[in-house]
């Protein structure tokens, strides 16, 4: 009879640090005139969800912008990247685990 193999999986829930903060700095540039994290914070809800659905088309009120869609997706490439080689191709997730840090993951 063989012998089943003993997994090494985590089952915990982890939030990768990289791609979600590539993901806030894209959102909320502090370079571009709307601002759609504060107005959700503040509670302009509608505002808040029409001006991040702009900023990831790569509009403003004057129509497209090229300058809007690098600066919205450029921090996210580079989250998903340091994600994807810091995090996994050099071990820093593995040993975070083996640390058994909770929650974190880069």
């Amino acid at each position: 009879m063989a012998k089943k193999k003993k997994s090494h999986r985590s089952r915990g829930f982890t939030i990768p640090l990289a791609p979600i903060g590539g993901l806030y700095v894209g959102i909320a540039s502090p370079f571009l005139a709307n601002d759609p994290v504060g107005k959700l914070i503040s509670g302009d809800y509608q505002g808040g969800v029409k001006d991040m659905a702009q900023r990831l088309a790569g509009q403003d009120n004057n129509g497209f912008r090229l300058d809007i869609l690098m600066r919205t997706y450029l921090p996210i490439v580079l989250g998903l990247l340091i994600h994807k080689f810091v995090g996994g191709s050099l071990g820093l997730n593995r040993m975070l685990a083996r640390a058994k840090v909770p929650f974190v993951r880069v």
